[in-house]
């Protein structure tokens, strides 16, 4: 009688496989559990925080980057048990339920255990009960959020909140060409998931099909940001202050893909026209006299040493190509 007893009283939730269900943009939420041990067990995750991004209108269509969970998304929760301590284990999404990845999240079946902390971070994973970075990752190349999870009073439920996740940090959207690798060199900037500045920073970030890279941390003032492609000059910005937590900033790294010669008239008149100075063109690697000819007229009314010109792509320029550009300030060629 006595064995059976003891065996009663330590009976526990083994979270070993577990369902965690997404809540709708309705906030409804699909019934979904699974069994574990003598309980059904339910894990439900609110809707991912998608970053604002109000900044971004001077330079297009504002684009918030990720809105909702992904497959592949990972989140680490660290789970806490009177009587069985510390847990850790990390939950990955298959496009539909979360599923267990790693670790393991255990407790008695008569006691309310806590979870002091629930992350999202791609970039980190846990490690002796720790997050550390991932082999081949780098701090600030991706968010760093931190949730809420709670047992419901009945035991049956654990929720995974993020509706008022912290974000000690800011984000940096780079908008420049598609599918392309820029490096980006930095100072005076603290990465998310980080306490220390670094005063010398350099990254080598690849651009998306929309043509965004970002970055996620916190730019002191003064800080200094510069962008390149290949050793052509994209962008370079000073932050008169440092900035806000859980802002989004815009950094304009674009730069005009022109193919004819009416494309880069066009474009060439529609930067003028925006009163942007620094223009950044990607030609054809065939572009001729009768491009640059084209590039001459659409500067031929601008003030003179007014405009810095980035020119990409093409293999050689022809020998009057710039002759008499006076509207030029300065000029950089990448072929």
């Amino acid at each position: 009688m006595e064995d059976i007893t003891m065996r009663k009283i330590f009976q526990y939730i083994m979270l070993a496989v577990v369902t965690i269900v997404m809540a709708s943009c309705t906030s409804d939420i699909e019934e979904t559990t699974a069994t574990t041990g003598k309980s059904n067990v339910q894990l439900v995750v609110g809707e991912f925080p998608a970053f604002g991004d109000s900044q971004t209108r001077a330079i297009g269509t504002p684009d918030p980057g990720k809105t909702s969970w992904a497959e592949g998304d990972e989140l680490l929760l660290e789970m806490t048990s009177k009587t069985l301590g510390t847990k850790y284990a990390t939950f990955k999404y298959n496009g539909s339920s979360w599923e267990l990845a790693s670790g393991e999240l255990s407790y008695k079946e008569d006691e309310v255990p806590t979870f002091p902390h629930v992350y999202y971070a791609p970039n980190y994973k846990w490690e002796a009960g720790k997050l550390v970075l991932k082999e081949g990752k780098v701090a600030g190349t991706d968010e760093y959020i931190e949730g809420k999870a709670n047992i419901t009073p009945n035991g049956q439920a654990i929720t995974v909140e993020f509706s008022k996740a912290t974000r000690n940090y800011s984000r940096l959207r780079i908008a420049t060409m598609p599918n392309k690798p820029i490096t980006v060199t930095i100072d005076r900037y603290t990465p998310a998931g980080s306490s220390d500045m670094k005063w010398d920073q350099n990254y080598a970030l690849t651009s998306d099909e929309k043509g965004n890279a970002y970055l996620y941390g916190t730019f002191g003032k003064s800080a200094e940001v510069t962008v390149k492609y290949g050793r052509a000059p994209l962008a370079t910005h000073k932050f008169s202050q440092a900035t806000v937590n859980a802002k989004s900033y815009v950094l304009d790294a674009t730069v005009i893909s022109a193919n004819s010669a009416e494309e880069i008239k066009s474009a060439i008149e529609q930067e003028i026209a925006n009163s942007k100075t620094a223009i950044r063109l990607n030609l054809a690697s065939d572009a001729g006299a009768n491009e640059f000819k084209t590039i001459r007229e659409a500067f031929k009314n601008v003030k003179d040493a007014t405009i810095d010109l980035t020119l990409i792509g093409c293999k050689e320029i022809p020998a009057d190509g710039l002759k008499e550009l006076n509207a030029l300030k300065s000029i950089f060629c990448l072929m």
